[in-house]
């Protein structure tokens, strides 16, 4: 009975940490691109939140992320140099 019980709590311990997601392939580039314009609106909105409290100007936040997060724009979309575009 304890067997069962430890058992048990492996078995939640694990699916807490992990999840039931077991899927073993790594992102597309299109979730990739949405991460990676999620993670810039992020960050103009910490860089306007910040430079409305210091009473500065935020003119080139976007700039400023983008270069941040190593992003560039093109086809329409936020690129990381770091990744491959396939």
């Amino acid at each position: 009975m304890r067997w069962l019980i430890v058992c048990a709590v492996v078995a939640a311990g694990y699916w807490y940490l992990f999840g039931l997601d077991f899927r073993v392939d790594s992102p597309s580039y299109e979730q990739k691109m949405l991460r990676n314009k999620s993670a810039l609106a992020q960050c103009i909105r910490e860089e306007e939140y910040a430079a409305s409290r210091m009473a500065t100007s935020a003119a080139n936040a976007e700039a400023d992320c983008a270069a941040k997060l190593n992003l560039y724009w093109e086809d329409g979309g936020w690129h990381n140099y770091r990744e491959s575009r396939q």
